[in-house]
C-alpha cells in the first residue's frame, strides 16, 4: 500500500475539492467513519460507558465534532473537551461542524479543565498531521496529553483520529507526551510515521477509511501526481512514494509456485560467504537463502569450515577453497566455477576484511549481468575503497541490479567514504547524524546509484532507479541479535535469484524476516528468542 506524507495529504485533499468533492463533505465523511468505529469497540459494550472526546484546534479537531454528533445519535454518553483556541478561533469547515454539535444541546468544557476517567473511551484529536518534533506544545496540549497518560494507565481505551497526537506524519519521530493508541482511524491510506519506528508502536489496531470514495478516485490521483514527478527531479527523498506491505500485499506480490516447477526455473544462487573462524555468517546466509524458494545455492568458503556448514545444509553444493584463507587466486578459480547458469550472487558475510574480499569484490562488480546482493564485510571493504566505488557506479550506470544491505554502521562508513578531508568528514559526519532514516537511505542510493535495505527499526528498502522506498512494518527487538542480519541477507538474494528486482526482492525479504522475528517473539518472548527460533519461523 501506498503511504500518505504530509504534502501528500493535502494535496489530495485539494485534488477531491478541485473535482467538486466539498471538504465539508469529506468532514462529515470522516467523523461518520470514526463514530461508526468507535462504536463497534469492545470497550464500548454497554451504552452509559463515557465518552470523551479530546479536541484539539487542528482540522481533526472537525471530525471529532462530527463524530460526536453520530455518537449522540446513537445514545452514547457524550463529554467534549476543546482547545480554548476553538471558542473564537476556528474557521470552516470546523466552525460549521462545532456549531452543528452546539445545536443539539452539547456545551464543550475547556481541555485546561478536563478531568480523566479511567472508565472513558478517549477520543484523541489534540493534535494532527501538521505536527513535528521540533515544535513546542502549548502547556493546553502538554497537560492534556499527560491527562490522557494517566487515564491510559488507570484502564482508559484510546482510540486516535488519523494519526495519535504528537506523531511525526512523516518520519514517525514521536513527543515525549505521546500516548499509545488502542486504535487509530486514519483516511484513504496510513501515514508514513504510522509505519516507521518508534512511531507505529503507538498506533495500536490501525483502521483505514475510504470517506465512502471510490478506490479508482485515489488511485487516479497518484496516477496524475507521479506523472507529474520526474525521477531526474529528485527535491525530496523517494518523490515516487513511500509504501508498506501487508501481509496479503505480501503474499500476493510474492506469488505462488506452479505446481510444473522445477530447481532450474527457481534459480541458482551462488554465495561467497565464510573464511577460516567465520562459519556462524556463512551458515545463516545459506539458512536464510535455503527459506526463500530458490532452486540451486552454491556455496564457495574456506574448507576449515566446510563440515559445519555441510551438517547443518547438506542441500547446498559446496566450492571449497584449499588454501590459506587470504589466497584470492583460489577463492577466485572456487568462484568461477560455481557461475555458470548462476541467476544471483550474494558476497560478504564472514568474509573477512582482507586483500582477498577486496579482490573478489572488484571480480564480482564487473559481472554486470548478474543480480548482486553486498553485505557485511562486502560493504565495508567497499567503503574502504575508492576504486571499488567506481567500479559499482559503472555497473549501475550499464544497468546492473545491486542490493546493499548495510546496519546503521556500514551505512554511516558508506556515506562517509571518500570525503576530500578529514574536516569535511568531520563536517559531513555532523550531518549525517541529523539526517532521518529516510534521508540516510536517499542518500546512499544517490551516491552509489543501487538500491539499499537500510536495516534496523523499521528496516528501509529504498530503489535509486524507481525513486521510491518501502518502510517495513514487521520486526521487532527479537532481531536484534547477532547473525539476523545474514539470515536477511541470504533471504534477499535467494529471491533476487528467482527473478525479483532488487526493490521486490529486499522489501519481500524484511517483511518476510520480521515477521518471523515477530512469531517467534510471540512465542518465547523478544529476550529468549533465538536465531535458530527466528529461523524456525521463517
Amino acid at each position: 500500500m501506498r503511504l500518505l506524507k504530509r504534502k501528500e495529504q493535502q494535496a489530495l485533499d485539494r485534488y477531491f475539492i478541485e473535482r467538486g468533492v466539498p471538504i465539508l463533505l469529506l468532514m462529515e465523511s470522516a467523523g461518520a467513519s470514526l463514530a461508526r468505529i468507535i462504536g463497534q469497540s469492545d470497550a464500548l459494550s454497554q451504552k452509559d460507558h463515557p465518552v470523551d472526546l479530546l479536541i484539539g484546534p487542528g482540522m481533526n479537531g472537525g471530525d471529532l465534532y462530527t463524530a460526536g454528533r453520530h455518537l449522540l445519535a446513537k445514545g452514547y454518553t457524550l463529554r467534549v473537551w476543546e482547545s480554548e483556541r476553538n471558542r473564537d478561533g476556528l474557521k470552516d469547515p470546523t466552525l460549521t461542524m462545532r456549531q452543528a454539535l452546539l445545536g443539539l444541546g452539547v456545551k464543550p468544557a475547556l481541555l485546561a479543565d478536563y478531568v480523566e476517567d479511567s472508565e472513558a473511551l478517549i477520543v484523541d484529536g489534540l493534535l494532527g498531521a501538521g505536527f513535528e518534533p521540533s515544535r513546542t506544545l502549548s502547556d493546553e496540549m502538554r497537560e492534556a496529553m499527560e491527562k490522557m497518560q494517566k487515564a491510559k494507565d488507570g484502564g482508559a481505551y484510546i482510540v486516535s483520529c488519523d494519526l495519535p497526537s504528537g506523531i511525526s506524519t512523516d518520519l514517525g519521530y514521536v513527543s515525549p507526551y505521546t500516548v499509545r493508541a488502542d486504535e487509530t482511524v486514519t483516511f484513504f491510506a496510513p501515514k508514513a510515521g504510522m509505519m516507521s519506528s518508534p512511531g507505529r508502536d503507538y498506533c495500536g489496531k490501525v483502521h483505514i477509511s475510504d470517506l465512502d470514495l471510490p478506490a479508482s478516485s485515489v488511485s487516479a490521483f497518484w496516477e496524475a501526481r507521479d506523472k507529474e514527478h520526474q525521477v531526474s527531479d529528485r527535491t525530496e527523498p523517494f518523490g515516487r512514494g513511500l509504501y508498506s506491505l501487508d501481509f496479503n500485499e505480501w503474499q500476493d506480490k510474492l506469488g505462488s509456485l506452479s505446481a510444473q516447477s522445477h530447481k532450474w526455473q527457481q534459480g541458482k544462487l551462488v554465495v561467497v560467504a565464510g573464511q577460516k573462524g567465520m562459519a556462524g555468517a556463512a551458515y545463516l546466509a545459506l539458512a536464510g537463502a535455503s527459506h526463500s524458494g530458490v532452486g540451486l545455492i552454491h556455496s564457495v568458503c574456506h574448507e576449515a569450515i566446510y563440515p559445519e556448514l555441510f551438517s547443518g545444509h547438506p542441500w547446498v553444493i559446496f566450492g571449497q577453497v584449499e588454501s590459506a584463507p587470504d589466497d584470492s587466486s583460489a577463492w577466485l578459480r572456487a568462484l568461477e566455477t560455481r557461475l555458470p547458469k548462476a541467476s544471483a550472487l550474494l558476497i560478504g558475510p564472514g568474509l573477512g576484511l582482507d586483500k582477498k574480499t577486496e579482490k573478489l569484490l572488484s571480480y564480482v562488480l564487473g559481472l554486470h549481468n548478474l543480480p548482486l546482493v553486498l553485505d557485511a564485510d562486502a560493504l565495508t571493504v567497499l567503503a574502504a575503497s575508492t576504486s571499488l566505488q567506481e567500479a559499482l557506479l559503472h555497473r549501475q550506470a550499464i544497468g546492473g541490479q545491486t542490493l546493499l544491505t548495510p546496519h546503521e554502521g556500514e551505512a554511516k562508513r558508506l556515506a562517509l567514504a571518500s570525503e576530500a578531508s578529514s574536516s569535511d568528514c568531520e563536517k559531513f559526519e555532523q550531518q549525517w547524524q541529523a539526517f532521518t532514516r529516510i534521508e540516510k537511505a536517499s542518500y546512499l542510493c544517490r551516491k552509489y546509484q543501487a538500491d539499499f535495505i537500510l536495516k534496523g527499526p523499521s528496516s528501509l528498502t529504498a530503489s535509486y532507479k524507481e525513486d521510491k522506498a518501502y518502510i517495513n512494518p514487521t520486526g521487532g527487538p527479537a532481531l536484534a541479535q547477532g547473525g539476523s542480519g545474514d539470515i536477511l541477507a541470504g533471504l534477499a538474494a535467494g529471491l533476487l535469484a528467482q527473478g525479483f528486482s532488487p526493490l521486490d526482492a529486499g522489501a519481500l525479504a524484511a517483511f518476510w524476516h520480521g515477521r518471523a522475528g515477530d512469531l517467534a517473539s510471540e512465542e518465547k518472548g523478544p529476550r529468549a528468542s533465538t536465531i535458530q527460533d527466528i529461523l524456525a519461523k521463517l
